[in-house]
């Protein structure tokens, strides 16, 4: 993930002011503002778990969604997975408040953000799981901030959420 500016950080507001270049993802973080660009590796990984997330929420009130913008606090990020079970804190652009479950891919770019960046903001945020997948390592870490646990689960295991009932995700079927 790189940084866009001169170390200046700006509002808000002050972001949504940038003419963006298409093909990236822009986060506001601390102020500043970042930049990244998921290769073919990282897209495949999370189309393959949003049809089967997709597939556990079906005519549930949950709902997985892919690359959407989080506003929390001063914040501006965009998860590559977020699930969201309460539809009253959209707007027209992004989501406001804390997703139930939120999952990164890491990336050479962004692996220092999502492991220690990104847990600290959605942790104090109020996010229940944050799941970190990663391609290299190929491992499912999950932080469950509600009962304190961090639990990691490599290529020959499934990883199961332990706040909905039977959401698995066998890693062979991702890797």
């Amino acid at each position: 993930m790189s940084e866009i500016q001169d170390k200046k950080h700006i509002t808000i507001n002050e972001f949504y002011k940038i003419d963006f270049e298409d093909g990236f993802i822009y986060e506001l973080i601390d102020g500043i503002v970042c930049m990244s660009k998921p290769n073919i590796e990282h897209q495949r990984i999370s189309g393959k778990i949003i049809r089967k997330f997709g597939d556990y929420f079906d005519n549930t009130e949950c709902e997985p969604l892919q690359e959407i913008e989080v506003k929390l606090k001063e914040d501006i990020l965009v998860p590559d997975i977020s699930v969201i079970c309460d539809d009253s804190n959209f707007s027209e652009q992004r989501y406001n408040g804390a997703p139930t479950i939120v999952l990164e891919i890491l990336s050479p770019s962004t692996t220092h953000t999502d492991l220690f960046t990104k847990l600290y903001k959605y942790e104090v945020s109020g996010v229940n799981e944050y799941w970190i997948i990663s391609p290299k390592g190929r491992t499912v870490t999950i932080h469950n901030f509600k009962e304190r646990t961090v639990t990691v689960y490599d290529e020959t295991e499934t990883a199961k959420s332990e706040i909905f009932d039977g959401l698995e995700l066998k890693l062979t079927d991702i890797f």
